[in-house]
């Protein structure tokens, strides 16, 4: 939802060109999410905010965390969604993947495949193990279901726990 003033306030590090820009904020405002921030992102808000799940999966263009993610590459082929600013070359990392290519040093495995890791994290000696996976990791549902279908079905915080705590303590700054 906030991706859009994300790209453009960090533009100069991200350094996507104008036209892509007009799309995303187009994108921004045809999906709703625009809309939605000018009416419950603000202080004191228009109104209850209502939870705001956008569905990606029947309309990929509202997608547009996806396409900012991939989109990076082009500008910076060394992108690293935990940090921006990052440029090439890239620095071995003993977790292997400091961004989405593999980055190790020869002779070294990923830390968490050591045999001595695995047995103090008491892992099975044989799983390999992956920064990202496309398997779910919460097991909900079958590993299916929430907001978006990756099988969290805790409740939101913000609809009902930061409501209660506001009005228990008032003294709850936001």
């Amino acid at each position: 939802m906030y991706i859009v003033p994300f790209i453009e306030q960090n533009n100069n590090v991200l350094n996507y060109n104008a036209s892509y820009l007009t799309t995303m904020a187009q994108m921004d405002e045809r999906c709703g999410y625009a809309q939605y921030r000018r009416e419950y992102m603000q202080f004191p808000p228009s109104n209850v905010q209502p939870p705001h799940y956008p569905d990606n999966t029947t309309s990929a263009d509202c997608g547009l965390w996806n396409s900012a993610y991939n989109n990076a590459y082009g500008p910076n082929p060394c992108f690293s969604v935990y940090e921006i600013g990052q440029q090439c070359p890239l620095l071995s990392d003993p977790i292997g993947y400091p961004t989405d290519l593999e980055v190790i040093s020869p002779g070294l495995p990923v830390y968490f495949n050591r045999t001595d890791v695995k047995k103090a994290m008491h892992a099975p000696l044989d799983a390999n193990w992956a920064e990202c996976s496309s398997e779910p990791v919460l097991v909900a549902d079958g590993g299916y279901g929430g907001p978006e279908q990756l099988g969290d079905t805790s409740p939101d915080p913000i609809q009902r726990v930061l409501p209660r705590v506001i009005e228990a303590t008032n003294r709850v700054l936001v």
